[in-house]
């Protein structure tokens, strides 16, 4: 039985219980095809929308060594660690951003210009007043949970200008020195590509 035909089905049956209920049958009942019922249960569930990787979205951090050409964020940045990022955020997540010490929250597909630009002490501040704004709003459209890849010399400032964003997400690499992160992402790739 093809997909279309068995969901033509399937609604015809649900109109004729939906009617049945109406009219006040509290016995009415359906049989339906065990695929159909499955079918049913997923749609109740709401699994037509549910994700098929655990993660709706990734927050990586930007990296200081970078292509010498524009391309896209998700390959603009060719550091070991966001590299590493890169790859369990595709392997875990529904989508990932980037927080760019100058260009804020960007979005993976973004094309940019290799540029040089570090967060300094004293841009911290206004740096993460503007992405905090923006990671309220991506956190706001997501309907999932969130993997936080990006090192505490982004958290902390983010954290210090909004307490809502400290503890955002699963964060595994939370207080890693960065040969310590490198190797736990390593194991969470490992793990990610097992299952």
């Amino acid at each position: 039985m093809s997909d279309e035909h068995a969901t033509s089905q399937l609604e015809a049956e649900l109109l004729e219980l939906d009617a049945q209920l109406a009219a006040g049958d509290a016995s009415a009942r359906v049989e339906l095809p065990g695929e159909a019922w499955q079918r049913l249960v997923r749609l109740a569930k709401g699994e037509h929308l549910a994700r098929r990787k655990p993660y709706a979205l990734a927050v990586l951090a930007c990296s200081a060594t970078k292509l010498n050409r524009r391309a896209p964020a998700r390959e603009l940045y060719t550091g070991e660690l966001f590299t590493l990022s890169r790859q369990l955020a595709e392997l875990v997540a529904e989508r990932f951003v980037i927080l760019s010490a100058m260009h804020g929250v960007v979005a993976s597909d973004v094309e940019l210009e290799p540029y040089n630009w570090q967060l300094t002490a004293r841009a911290a501040p206004a740096w993460s007043a503007v992405v905090a704004s923006a990671l309220k709003l991506e956190l706001a459209q997501q309907f999932g949970k969130c993997l936080w890849l990006a090192p505490d010399t982004y958290s902390r400032p983010i954290a210090r200008h909004d307490r809502s964003l400290a503890d955002v997400g699963d964060r595994p690499l939370k207080g890693l020195g960065i040969g310590q992160q490198k190797a736990r992402l390593a194991e969470l790739i490992a793990e990610a590509r097992r299952s």
